[in-house]
């Protein structure tokens, strides 16, 4: 909290109560012969202070001045502040002690860097153990952004006070090299929230942060943001204002301001003004929305239409009277046919989207008639896309693809000479075919044991996925036997070579076969 200065009944400020005391907190003695005091305080950076203290007090050497060394703190009760000091000798003058402080939390957070930290991230929602992280979750610190912040680096510092209004955001950060105190203020700059440190507990304990809501915030509809009194959404004035009080501050030359000037920056005012989109589809969009069909939008204002002849303002003001009577009372008609059979459309497909919304005829405004314009764009597109039925991707297994290297779908098998036919070429024809009937883009398929008699063949497979080594299976033996039969030899030629991709299997592509 920022602090209070008090001042004496002639209008002086007191001199505050400085105490010098120990790291953990314990009090070792009050400085009262210290001056040149100095102090700043702010609400978005440190406060600090500073002051001399002598050597020699009433003619003797002060006690306290071996106990001034650096990292001791300075406890101030006016102000409600602590800070961490450190103390530097003038060479032209030994007997004195200049004394700096700086906000003792701060401090030390800014002394505690974070590494690798990942809030909500890509890297952070790929843990197995990834919880969904909010502002502050006191019965969730697994998922509370400040807990995680402060849990490894500063677990010795508590939270003391969370506006319910923060709690349950959710943001996305990265901390690498930073420290606790960039971090918090990083997360105040996104938030829109202010961080308060070193506020005291009912027992005194004087390391804790405390977060305040800078936006208001509508109990009754949740809405969070950058408005007083009534809010903006749902019209309620049950709502929290944000942290602080308003208070206006009449500036003039009689209180605050001297020699005050009053002038415009004229190069930047400016009257015309040229709108442009990401693309050009939704540059399109804006010239569309515009009734005047143009990129381009005015503003004349009543002081420059004073330097404007009759005529021209006349014009002007007949321009924006049709301007303004095209965008919210013109009527538009539209073919009623047209419109009669679209809205029995839309009402055939409200029930699987009841955000559609028939047509009225006639239309009342240019604003409605673009509304309108981009319903049905979008409607075209639901038509198209939203209901096109979803695509089943199918995952098999070798287990899965073994069951159709059978007896039944691989016996006979035909060759073109079976006098001569050996085991390397009965083995080389059953893997040709086999791998009609399995999936030979995933898996690849080899003969694991064999023999043959005469033509009787008798063997085994192994199946084995080209993206999962281990998904492997291996079949029981089966008989498979061979024959001449040409007919059925052209038969299963044609089906190798149609179950290769990379083939042409047009007509003429298939009679070029050999």
């Amino acid at each position: 909290m920022s602090a209070t200065i008090k001042f004496d009944t002639a209008g002086n400020p007191e001199i505050p109560t400085l105490i010098l005391s120990k790291q953990n907190g314990d009090k070792i003695n009050v400085l009262h012969k210290s001056y040149n005091i100095h102090f700043e305080d702010a609400m978005n950076s440190p406060s600090e202070c500073s002051f001399s203290y002598p050597k020699y007090v009433n003619g003797k050497i002060s006690a306290l001045w071996g106990e001034i060394k650096d990292f001791r703190v300075i406890h101030v009760p006016e102000w409600k502040k602590r800070f961490s000091i450190s103390v530097s000798v003038s060479e032209s003058n030994e007997n004195v002690k200049n004394i700096s402080g700086v906000s003792l939390c701060e401090y030390e957070l800014s002394q505690v860097n974070l590494y690798e930290t990942e809030i909500n991230t890509e890297a952070d929602i790929a843990r197995k153990d990834y919880v969904k992280t909010v502002f502050h979750d006191k019965k969730n610190t697994k998922g509370s952004l400040l807990h995680r912040i402060l849990h490894d680096k500063a677990p010795h510092y508590k939270i003391l006070h969370v506006d319910s209004s923060l709690e349950n955001l959710q943001r996305t950060f990265s901390f690498d090299d930073t420290s606790v105190y960039d971090a918090l203020m990083e997360i105040a700059d996104e938030i829109h929230c202010l961080f308060v440190f070193g506020e005291e507990t009912e027992d005194g304990y004087f390391r804790t942060i405390s977060a305040y809501d800078l936006e208001s915030y509508c109990n009754d509809c949740n809405n969070r943001g950058e408005f007083h009194d009534i809010c903006p959404k749902c019209g309620s004035s049950n709502i929290d204002e944000g942290y602080g009080d308003n208070t206006p501050l009449v500036v003039s030359s009689e209180n605050l301001a001297e020699n005050i000037e009053y002038s415009i920056d004229t190069d930047s005012v400016k009257n015309c003004f040229r709108l442009e989109a990401g693309d050009d589809i939704m540059t399109a969009a804006i010239v569309n929305s515009n009734p005047s069909g143009s990129s381009y939008i005015w503003n004349i204002t009543s002081e420059m239409k004073h330097d404007m002849s009759e005529g021209l303002v006349s014009k002007l003001s007949q321009y924006e009277e049709e301007y303004t009577s095209y965008e919210t009372k013109h009527e538009f008609s539209l073919d009623s046919n047209i419109v009669s059979n679209y809205n029995n459309v839309i009402k055939k497909y409200q029930k699987y989207d009841d955000k559609l919304s028939i047509v009225d005829n006639p239309i009342v405004g240019y604003q409605s008639l673009m509304q309108a314009y981009y319903n049905t764009i979008d409607f075209d597109g639901y038509l198209r896309n939203s209901l096109m039925p979803s695509i089943k991707i199918t995952h098999s297994t070798a287990k899965e693809q073994l069951k159709f290297l059978t007896p039944e779908n691989l016996s006979p098998i035909s060759v073109e000479n079976i006098k001569y036919i050996s085991l390397a070429t009965a083995n080389s024809a059953i893997l040709n075919y086999a791998k009609v009937y399995i999936d030979s883009a995933k898996f690849k398929i080899k003969i694991k044991d064999s023999s043959i008699s005469g033509v009787a063949w008798r063997g085994s497979f192994t199946v084995t996925s080209y993206f999962d080594e281990e998904d492997t299976a291996d079949s029981t033996e089966i008989d498979i036997i061979f024959n001449n039969d040409y007919e059925n030899f052209l038969k299963q030629k044609i089906d190798k070579v149609l179950a290769k991709e990379d083939e042409d299997v047009s007509i003429i592509g298939l009679f070029k076969k050999k």
